[in-house]
């Protein structure tokens, strides 16, 4: 599974940033009628698949945050194919970017699966009020736990919904499972006149690389990239003043995104229902927002 998230920045307007999510499937041997979930807790905007969702935790059925969380098949994934794959949603973020007194601060949104201790088991749980696969999303239960733990020790506990407690009784389920390999990549747009005569002071996860006018980072997993350049002739100290103050509105963009797969035959397990992801083209340069 490969997730993608293409951020443009525009200098005149640095309290906003517009980000396309994207999202492709790397294994030709999985279902096309397989499900991908995804969850933010950033409201994409303009897409007909979105509903705001009720969040659980496993057992105790704690309600969170409401989180916007859709579906997509496979088969929908490759109908629309750019080098990162299919654009899924677009996203308006706070203040991710800022240019002042000669330094440059980039603090990119989270991206992300969930993890789950045990590959085997799902980390997500979807329910809705109608059993047509089309139905709204009602809840998400993150992390379901098992109705009886001791179904822990049977091969058959894994693909089954009835196993797990649920928020809402009669409701339609789904399970989701962590993809077996997950490539996470995030570009932000622009940067390379910011950086030309300066010194990167962090840059996290330590990967981040100049390609074209785009800077990118990589990942198998989480991701939420980070980046602090200098230029040489400033010595910064106010330029990170700024920063901080500013940088809660970055903290608020944080996007988190949880992509997992359904197991299309309850019967059999998770395991081979994962998919694999192939990496973008390392000197590919990020596309831009599509539709925003």
């Amino acid at each position: 599974m490969q997730l993608t998230a293409g951020i443009t920045w525009n200098p005149s307007q640095p309290g906003q940033a517009e980000e396309t999510l994207y999202a492709s499937v790397g294994d030709a041997n999985v279902a096309p009628t397989t499900r991908v979930l995804l969850t933010s807790t950033v409201r994409p905007s303009g897409s007909d698949l979105v509903q705001p969702s009720a969040v659980y935790t496993g057992r105790n059925l704690v309600r969170g945050s409401p989180e916007w969380a859709w579906s997509l098949t496979v088969a929908q994934l490759d109908s629309a194919s750019s080098p990162y794959g299919s654009p899924v949603a677009d996203f308006t973020l706070p203040q991710v970017a800022q240019v002042t007194g000669g330094s440059v601060f980039v603090h990119l949104p989270a991206l992300a699966s969930n993890v789950s201790p045990f590959p085997s088991m799902p980390i997500e749980m979807t329910e809705q009020t109608a059993s047509s696969a089309a139905a709204p999303i009602q809840d998400v239960v993150t992390s379901p736990a098992l109705v009886d733990q001791a179904d822990a020790s049977s091969a058959s506990y894994s693909g089954s919904s009835a196993s797990y407690v649920g928020a809402a009784p009669g409701s339609s389920r789904e399970l989701y499972y962590q993809p077996q390999t997950l490539m996470t990549t995030e570009t932000i747009n622009g940067l390379r006149p910011y950086l030309q005569n300066a010194v990167i002071d962090s840059n996290l996860p330590g990967n981040g690389t100049l390609q074209g006018e785009t800077y990118v980072w990589q990942a198998t997993g989480w991701l939420e990239g980070y980046l602090s350049a200098t230029e040489v002739s400033t010595s910064g100290a106010e330029a990170n003043d700024d920063f901080y103050a500013g940088l809660a509105f970055a903290t608020a963009a944080a996007l988190a995104v949880a992509c997992a797969q359904e197991l299309k035959d309850t019967t059999r397990s998770p395991r081979r229902r994962r998919r694999r992801p192939d990496s973008p083209p390392a000197n590919e340069p990020a596309p831009g927002p599509a539709g925003r």
